[in-house]
């Protein structure tokens, strides 16, 4: 947002805030349009300067409008650069450049970082790393806190379920570039867990709940004080 600060004050009063359109994935194309001229649409100008420059872009907003709707009926800030290409806002682009790049340095540290695997034999486990495994092994829960995923406040105490609740917390960062909410959490627990957990759903005490060999179900409740604690901001 930087690089058109000056260009975004002198059309709104202030600056864009590219980082609150980012995480929106319905933009409608009345605001996109907007958008590309560096105008925020929903707040409010008050400078008669302000007005009149947007008076003088009205047009051209209005004309971007319509080809932006004749494609499709909502939009993201993503989409938005790749159709705008070198008339996308610097704002625009930087912000949505800073966010891929999160996301494929998270996806790298995902495929580079090695994990031990765990071997099952005659109802023995024991833990190796991934280089000395032959090939068909089964990888199942990490171990190693080093490779925790630095997006979630990490417990005293670590037990399988942190590791578990970790994994998808770095799958969901890497996939979408941010955080996930509770109920996102949640549900990318319940439908897509991490691989190589054997995990499975059911109910305990009539509460939904995850199902891991060898460890006490995780219950809905249980996640969610669980979430709080994990995600909690850390004081001073």
């Amino acid at each position: 947002m930087a690089y058109s600060t000056f260009s975004e004050v002198r059309i709104n009063g202030f600056p864009v805030d590219w980082g609150y359109w980012y995480i929106l994935q319905n933009i409608p194309p009345a605001y996109g349009a907007a958008l590309a001229y560096r105008i925020d649409p929903l707040k409010t100008k008050k400078s008669d300067d302000v007005k009149a420059i947007q008076k003088e872009l009205q047009e051209h907003i209005t004309r971007l409008e319509l080809r932006l709707a004749s494609i499709s009926p909502s939009w993201t800030l993503t989409k938005l650069v790749i159709f705008l290409g070198d008339d996308a806002p610097e704002g625009m682009l930087y912000q949505v450049r800073t966010q891929l790049h999160k996301a494929l340095i998270n996806l790298l540290r995902q495929l580079t970082i090695p994990k031990p695997l765990v071997l099952e034999d005659a109802g023995t486990v024991s833990q190796v790393q991934i280089s000395e495994q032959p090939l068909g092994l089964k990888a199942t829960k990490p171990s190693n806190d080093i490779d925790f995923s630095g997006l979630l406040n990490i417990p005293s105490k670590v037990d399988d379920w942190f590791r578990v609740i970790d994994d998808m917390t770095r799958g969901f960062y890497a996939k979408w570039g941010k955080m996930p909410n509770e109920t996102q959490a949640w549900g990318a627990l319940w439908k897509n867990p991490p691989e190589g957990y054997e995990i499975t759903t059911g109910k305990d005490r009539g509460d939904d709940c995850l199902i891991m060999p060898g460890v006490t179900n995780l219950s809905k409740r249980g996640f969610s004080d669980r979430w709080k604690k994990y995600t909690r901001k850390k004081s001073g």
